[in-house]
């Protein structure tokens, strides 16, 4: 990509960099952020906004209008950026005040937590252990099965189990190294039982590791590994409920 083409270029594009490179300072990634940063950069570019002066609460509430959203968890999501980003230049003393006052939408869908006792993990292994294949999906039941076990005996968030490779699986300590999970660390995970998440059978289902971070893929079709989720299974803990049952790379 090239480096211009990345910046910002709305009245507030000093502002929103050093937003974002004090939040990344502290470890976080804010990729999804950032996209709707660009957003309210091209919308402020768009309407010809030229000084911090224009973008008054009537503004914000326009801006917010035109990204339509179905789920109030998505319209929070960007409400919450723009509102995040005038927080902290107000604490930084380059503002006076806020201009955001729009209200956040109150999720009536929000999914519940479930908890998995060991006889319904069990039969959610077996079932996964069943799926068939298809011409886009080969070996979906061993993978299910895989992924599933390593999520609830090892406590792996969805995208750590499906950015796994042959190379984070150590077969001399036993562990599994989860690369640049939540505010980018990385970690070393024992051999758990059930011997179903053994690193050794994880080395023979999980592809090599590839430059980039998306490593499953349909044979005919580009990768569609789902990006980082804070949700997690966790102990006994899935955090989607039953008719949720996980990350779906293959169909």
């Amino acid at each position: 990509m090239n480096p211009d083409a990345s910046k910002f270029q709305g009245i507030l594009a000093g502002e929103m960099t050093d937003f974002l490179r004090h939040q990344r300072a502290l470890g976080k990634r804010f990729l999804n952020e950032e996209g709707g940063l660009r957003l309210f950069d091209q919308y402020l570019v768009e309407r010809k906004i030229e000084s911090v002066a224009q973008i008054t609460p009537e503004l914000v509430d326009a801006f917010l209008a035109s990204r339509p959203r179905t789920r109030p968890r998505s319209y929070n999501h960007l409400l919450s950026v723009v509102r995040r980003l005038f927080k902290w230049l107000v604490r930084q003393g380059r503002l006076s005040q806020s201009p955001v006052q729009s209200r956040p939408r109150r999720a009536t869908a929000a999914q519940m937590m479930f908890l998995f006792d060991r006889s319904q993990a069990q039969q959610l292994l077996s079932l996964a252990r069943e799926l068939p294949d298809n011409n886009n999906g080969p070996n979906r039941g061993r993978i299910y099965f895989m992924v599933f076990a390593l999520m609830y005996g090892l406590g792996l968030r969805v995208g750590e189990a499906v950015r796994l490779c042959r190379q984070d699986v150590d077969l001399e300590r036993k562990v599994l190294v989860i690369r640049q999970t939540k505010f980018l660390k990385s970690r070393l995970v024992p051999k758990a039982k059930p011997s179903s998440s053994n690193p050794s059978t994880v080395s023979q289902i999980f592809p090599t590791c590839l430059p980039h971070p998306s490593h499953l893929t349909h044979p005919s079709r580009k990768s569609v590994t789902p990006r980082p989720r804070p949700e997690r299974v966790e102990g006994q803990a899935y955090r989607g409920g039953v008719n949720r049952p996980g990350p779906v790379w293959t169909k």
